[in-house]
């Protein structure tokens, strides 16, 4: 055992194994019929059977018979058992990487005892012990989807039903691993379609790329200064008041800019990252005066024209591999735009443009940072503040049957997850927005000790 458990922390080292000893006495190691022994669980004064008391590897094979995916797939695997299945996987399929999760260390114990030495040392096998969340076995399935495969994968879940008795914590991990698992794909998928476009939209930046600075001449530039990252957000109509009572330097979200030009507050940066046209309508027919662009190598190329003063940036994503360590993802268009023209410097994205906003704020050692419009949920059927594009759209689809009113509360009520009363005010929760929010409160207690982060929407 003492052997096994040092091969183990040699070949998995992010996994923490503080005792080498089975301590639980609701576990028992029984002989079979006919093969490799069992193991017995008492749960109360039930026994659950981990495997077949008469040939644990010959059930082990049926069950993985049944199981159905294809030589590419990632393979997750709820419960470990004393590992037959998953010796039978491993068999099947030789080359996918198996991602293996075990809520009972004593489990887990036994299995590692009873198990082969080339399971414990196969570096396409992941493990998650005991205390794992189900975000952190989606963050190293994008890890290994984006950075270690790069190319177009399924995720199959083989759920060994017996631990399932025993832990039933097992049915929520699944149900939200399912979610989680179509929301990578979709991502991944995302990337691969619009890979065409980013590859059109750097081609055609090239020529705004020659009258533009690079990001990095942004650092340090307004250390110790307050800096206001103003969202679009319903409550930004009332945090206007704000900019107008405070100096502060102004960057807006893309699509919060008209709002505030229309208020005749003109920001001193405007970020820009979409890749659509449709982008351009933050934009057009508004005077800017002296505000200036931060643009992203796959931005809409016609928006750096609208602006005189422009900086260019591209998006840089982190994938956590399995060790904790951050690893960094730039799109191929922009991996070879650097590769020609160098490094000009990246930007972190959480998902949002806000995100971005946030990493360059830290990124010019700004010092308070102040957010206005950041509500990350819908506030009375309401996503967006007035006068934003959203509002724009639909108002072109409104008619004496359906009013603005009406189609906000249509598009809302589609998406939403759960709704709830505050403050005299309908909010409405989606798993976007939750996303995002967790991402920035990550971010603010990373820096708490080095920046003051003040959010003053109410909503957050």
């Amino acid at each position: 055992m003492k052997e096994k458990i040092k091969i183990l922390k040699e070949y998995k080292p992010y996994l923490n194994i503080s005792s080498e000893t089975i301590s639980s006495e609701n576990i028992i190691i029984e002989k079979t019929k006919q093969g490799p022994p069992t193991l017995k669980y008492y749960k109360g004064k039930n026994a659950i059977y981990l495997h077949s008391r008469y040939d644990p590897l010959k059930e082990a094979g049926n069950i993985v018979n049944q199981f159905k995916a294809n030589q590419d797939d990632i393979i997750v695997i709820l419960g470990t058992g004393l590992g037959y299945h998953i010796k039978k996987i491993r068999e099947r399929f030789t080359d996918n990487y198996l991602v293996v999760c075990e809520y009972g260390k004593d489990i887990f114990l036994s299995y590692i005892r009873e198990t082969d030495t080339d399971l414990l040392k196969d570096d396409q096998i992941i493990y998650f012990l005991s205390s794992f969340h189900y975000e952190d076995i989606a963050e190293a399935l994008r890890y290994l989807i984006f950075i270690k495969l790069q190319k177009e994968v399924k995720v199959r879940i083989f759920s060994h039903t017996p631990s399932f008795h025993i832990y039933p914590e097992y049915r929520d991990l699944e149900t939200d691993l399912l979610k989680e698992i179509g929301r990578i794909y979709s991502d991944y998928l995302t990337v691969r379609e619009m890979d065409d476009l980013w590859k059109r939209n750097v081609e055609k930046n090239k020529k705004n790329y020659s009258n533009s600075q690079p990001l990095k001449k942004l650092h340090s530039a307004f250390k110790g200064k307050p800096l206001s990252i103003v969202c679009a957000g319903p409550t930004l109509e009332r945090d206007i008041r704000f900019l107008k009572k405070n100096k502060t330097i102004i960057l807006s979200v893309d699509t919060a800019c008209r709002f505030l030009i229309k208020n005749k507050i003109y920001p001193d940066f405007v970020i820009s990252l979409d890749a659509k046209y449709e982008n351009i309508y933050d934009f057009k027919y508004l005077d800017f005066k002296n505000t200036n662009l931060i643009y992203d190598l796959v931005a809409f190329p016609e928006i750096p024209g609208l602006f005189k003063n422009k900086y260019v940036t591209y998006t840089l994503k982190l994938f956590k591999d399995l060790e904790g360590r951050h690893i960094p993802y730039r799109s191929e268009p922009v991996r070879e735009f650097i590769k020609q023209y160098g490094d000009m410097g990246g930007l972190q994205s959480g998902g949002s443009v806000a995100t971005n906003a946030f990493d360059l704020a830290l990124f010019t050692e700004a010092d308070p940072i102040y957010f206005l419009g950041l509500d990350l949920v819908h506030v009375d059927y309401r996503s967006h503040c007035r006068g934003t594009l959203s509002e724009i759209y639909f108002n072109q689809r409104t008619n004496r049957f359906y009013n603005l009113a009406t189609l906000e509360f249509y598009h809302i009520m589609g998406r939403k997850i759960s709704s709830s009363l505050k403050q005299g005010h309908i909010i409405t929760e989606e798993f976007m927005m939750k996303k995002y929010k967790s991402w920035f409160i990550q971010g603010f207690q990373l820096v708490k000790n080095k920046v003051k982060v003040k959010v003053l929407s109410e909503f957050f």
